[in-house]
């Protein structure tokens, strides 16, 4: 029995040994562990501090853009500019429409002040179609006669003209001589007798603008006032 005692205590006593040897290798073990987890936090530190320290991108664009280079928009040209410039087939004409307008107005201008200048009577005769339009009785002779109204007019009537047509052919120098201004004149008065009954409204109206038209020729332009009336005398 004391042998068995014996043998128990010295079991117990070896349990007891290998228990603690056992704590004391876990214990070891869970410092191995601590210390390989502390250089990871370390290594995470020293990571960190080293991006923190990296120099932020520049968002300046003067040291990324090359010298003697701007960027930007080119320049946009003014309209005053554009209406100068001129085209290639010299007509005067600029590239945007309102300058070329323009231009050719001036040129227009310029070639009606050149023509009269040759022939003043051609200013004349422009003056005195603007003072025919201003009288009330002209209102019926402005435009040509309606074909749908007087379906029968242009039967009878060779060559219909109006003050339109006149003022227009005065605008735009297609009257080479007063003596053409003075003709068309004279057609569109015949026109007017010829188509219109005596007394009527519009015949009356004729008579007024003849009254006016030859009294306005006479004052401005006698010398072919004379060679008109002689000529309407002949024929």
């Amino acid at each position: 029995k004391r042998s068995r005692v014996a043998e128990i205590q010295s079991e117990e006593e070896e349990d007891e040994t290998t228990g603690t040897e056992e704590e004391e290798e876990e214990k070891e073990e869970e410092e191995e562990e601590e210390e390989e987890e502390e250089p990871s936090e370390d290594e995470g530190r020293r990571t960190s501090r080293t991006r923190s320290k990296k120099p932020a991108p520049s968002t300046s664009t003067s040291s990324t853009s090359k010298p003697g280079k701007r960027r930007g928009r080119p320049p946009i040209k003014t309209r005053q500019a554009t209406r100068t410039e001129r085209s290639s087939d010299g007509t005067g004409r600029s590239s945007d429409g309102g300058g070329g307008m323009e231009e050719n107005r001036e040129d227009r201008s310029n070639r009606r002040s050149l023509k009269r200048g040759q022939d003043h009577k051609l200013e004349v005769c422009e003056q005195i179609i603007s003072d025919i339009l201003k009288l009330p009785e002209s209102a019926d002779f402005i435009d040509l006669v309606d074909k749908k109204k007087v379906p029968d007019y242009y039967d009878l009537i060779g060559r219909p003209i109006c003050l339109a047509q006149i003022k227009e052919k005065t605008l735009y120098l297609q009257y080479e001589t007063s003596e053409e201004f003075i003709e068309d004149f004279t057609t569109l008065l015949e026109n007017c007798f010829s188509y219109n009954i005596e007394q009527s409204e519009v015949y009356e109206n004729g008579k007024v603008l003849k009254k006016a038209f030859h009294s306005m020729l006479k004052s401005r332009l006698p010398d072919i006032h004379r060679t008109f009336v002689k000529s309407q005398r002949r024929s």
